[in-house]
């Protein structure tokens, strides 16, 4: 298969994959077969010299992309009753903004101990701060060593983008405008320029998304200012963390050149590992890295783990990315990274439909997942299974308990200070409670929604909203002991309730 071929199949998968998701311009499968399309057509204008893309190749973009759009077609024969499946705990409308300021609060006393570890990194070398700390970062993984003593500066990037869409998604106005910063600090601390393109492509598809059924004019429109924006970061962060003065060729040879050279070096890199494939037979697993690692902590067994960053190769400059595929080429095989590639789309979509129906959690993981989308050309964003466990944790986090955590003081005869704990759904089955408690205290209208059960946990909120029969109709040793209690402090208290002395013994025992 030659470029020409690859360019016009990828070009009229596009156009269906456009058709198909009804025109909608976040559909999974038309953004992953026009970012290979792209990618394509610059490779085949020739504007660098750069080695030939063989058949093998081009067949590896064809078949990934077409198997990315069986795998979302396959998505769409779930049924809908499925698909809008929730989880009540996780589905409470925000009621506080303490869990924002809490977590904007973690990113603020973690950005010290980042500048601390920068300024030690950077410490040895002779150029500027960040261009120092990202070269001896560089040196440490190409030796092998890992970054567990700079924690901060490892985790802190990725977890401030996490927490600035999160805060987007939840339309938080001023404290997302103060996520945002911290985000895009710790985005230029960290020298690196994929937790940018994380951060613009998760908040530009979210603000994408909420306009139902745009076009790709109008999605064009709004996303022209963060693309500028990240353009002018991506080219500028180059005179930050490099030494541009070094180079012997012009400048806009120069930006020219890494441009060109961060999205078709990839390319020609997977072109290599796909034509020298018994190179790369021995290497360890790096799609099951973290599960590896964590039955080896289990077990005590050591595991070979692959290296933080992958060997260069020279295509002809060198280049150590090799776009989304080659993990799965060399964990799985050829048939078998095509089959990975499908499963991504088949489980992208889900979460995508899953978004259209109104779950803030999956429009979360839906604009982190189109930054994987994003990434397949460049390499694997896919398989973090590290970066999916924390980020399920933060999820749970939030959605389960900071959104409706609330402090604050109430007067009344007393200053009291009370914390508000969320408090916790229980869907119980159709019938269930009309079988607990029979007669007028269950609502026969068929709808598991109006038959559930609230438990209050902690102060403050609703109370329990479920009818209960008298207590005079309950039967039951502890029932029982309840009318026993209640006729002896009735008698005490004179037959009558001191509150109300309207209120009679018989009243109050069908509370």
């Amino acid at each position: 298969m030659t470029v020409t071929a690859a360019a016009m199949i990828l070009t009229l998968l596009t156009v269906a994959n456009y058709r198909i998701g009804h025109r909608r311009v976040l559909y999974p499968p038309f953004v992953y077969s026009l970012i290979w399309c792209l990618d394509t057509y610059l490779y085949g204008l020739s504007w660098m010299d750069i080695d030939r893309i063989q058949p093998i190749t081009w067949w590896a973009v064809v078949l990934g992309a077409l198997c990315f759009s069986i795998g979302s077609w396959a998505a769409a024969l779930v049924p809908e009753r499925l698909v809008r499946l929730r989880l009540a705990e996780l589905e409470h409308p925000t009621r506080s903004s303490l869990g924002m300021k809490l977590l904007i609060l973690i990113c603020i006393l973690a950005l010290p101990f980042m500048l601390h570890e920068i300024l030690s990194l950077a410490a040895s070398g002779s150029g500027g701060l960040l261009a120092n700390t990202r070269q001896a970062t560089t040196d440490m993984a190409n030796s092998g060593e890992t970054l567990r003593a700079y924690p901060a500066s490892t985790y802190l990037p990725e977890f401030s983008v996490w927490i600035a869409i999160l805060l987007f998604v939840e339309r938080a106005g001023k404290h997302f405008k103060a996520a945002a910063a911290i985000a895009l600090t710790c985005c230029l601390l960290s020298t690196g320029r994929t937790f940018f393109l994380m951060l613009f492509s998760g908040l530009t598809y979210v603000q994408i998304f909420r306009q139902k059924g745009v076009s790709i004019r109008a999605a064009a429109r709004i996303a022209v200012i963060p693309v500028f924006l990240f353009v002018c970061i991506f080219l500028g962060v180059i005179f930050i963390d490099k030494n541009p003065s070094n180079s012997t060729v012009g400048l806009v040879s120069l930006l020219s050149f890494f441009t060109l050279g961060y999205t078709l070096g990839p390319l020609a890199a997977l072109n290599y590992v796909l034509t020298h494939p018994t190179m790369y037979l021995s290497e360890p697993n790096r799609t099951f890295e973290f599960f590896l690692k964590v039955l080896s902590f289990v077990s005590g067994i050591p595991v070979a783990s692959p290296p933080l960053l992958d060997k260069f190769v020279f295509v002809p400059f060198p280049a150590n990315v090799y776009t989304l595929y080659k993990p799965l080429f060399t964990d799985f095989g050829f048939f078998g990274m095509l089959c990975a590639v499908g499963v991504f789309g088949s489980v992208q979509t889900l979460i995508y439909r899953k978004a259209l129906g109104g779950g803030k959690i999956a429009l979360f993981l839906s604009a982190l997942l189109m930054f994987s989308t994003f990434m397949s050309i460049f390499d694997d964003a896919y398989t973090n299974f590290q970066q999916l466990f924390l980020m399920s944790l933060l999820l749970l986090l939030y959605y389960g308990f900071l959104n409706r955590l609330g402090v604050g003081l109430k007067v009344k005869s007393h200053i009291r200070f009370e914390v508000g704990l969320p408090r916790f759904r229980l869907r119980w089955p159709e019938g269930a409670l009309c079988a607990a408690y029979p007669g007028d205290t269950c609502q026969k209208s068929g709808s598991i929604s109006e038959s559930r059960l609230k438990l209050g946990v902690g102060g403050g909120g609703d109370r329990g909203t479920l009818s209960r029969p008298p207590l005079e109709q309950r039967s039951g040793p502890l029932e029982e002991a309840q009318r026993r209690e209640a006729d002896a402090s009735c008698q005490r208290g004179g037959q009558q309730d001191r509150s109300d002395p309207n209120t009679s013994c018989r009243d109050l025992r069908q509370i």
